[in-house]
């Protein structure tokens, strides 16, 4: 694939709507996601390597032909759940999004791919939207439950949706 087509890909992707099954004020798409992950990245990483940043902003990318597949369809069936990593990963690899990634920048990724969810759920949660409280309690569950880097573990910690001021900085 020509870097063109992958260009097309990528831009397609990012018009991929997530979380459609729930309800939700606004959009909420690949291309936000990927960029509320990566500056998550930049902002808590000391030194992302290079793979890592690309695999931050290519990791959905596979969602332009398979689609955003809720979260509770891959849970409730492991063989699905398998078959759709699989496509989704030859995706990747037909497409040359696959990075080659540590143990170290695969937490990175997990963990700054769901700081990106949680941070939005608790913007709609803010806007009013009591039907991302779900995914804010699963979210936290996870957390809870797995190993993050103490940077984005201090930024989920301390993390407030209040808008800030208008004025000029």
């Amino acid at each position: 694939m020509n870097n063109q087509d992958r260009l097309k890909v990528l831009r397609e992707a990012g018009y991929v709507e997530r979380c459609h099954t729930l309800p939700h004020v606004g959009s909420y798409s690949i291309a936000q996601h990927c960029y509320g992950a990566l500056n998550i990245l930049l902002l808590t990483h000391p030194k992302p390597s290079v793979s890592l940043i690309k695999a931050v902003m290519w990791h959905d990318a596979h969602e332009r032909f398979l689609g955003d597949t809720p979260a509770t369809a891959l849970w409730a069936d492991g063989e699905f759940a398998r078959l759709y990593d699989r496509l989704g990963a030859r995706i990747d690899r037909a497409c040359g999004f696959e990075q080659k990634l540590t143990v170290a920048d695969r937490m990175w990724l997990r963990a700054v791919d769901k700081m990106d969810l949680l941070f939005w759920a608790q913007e709609q949660l803010g806007m009013g939207n009591h039907n991302a409280a779900a995914v804010c309690g699963s979210l936290a569950s996870w957390f809870a439950h797995n190993e993050i880097p103490t940077p984005c573990k201090e930024m989920v910690e301390n993390y407030d949706i209040v808008r800030l001021p208008d004025e000029l900085p």
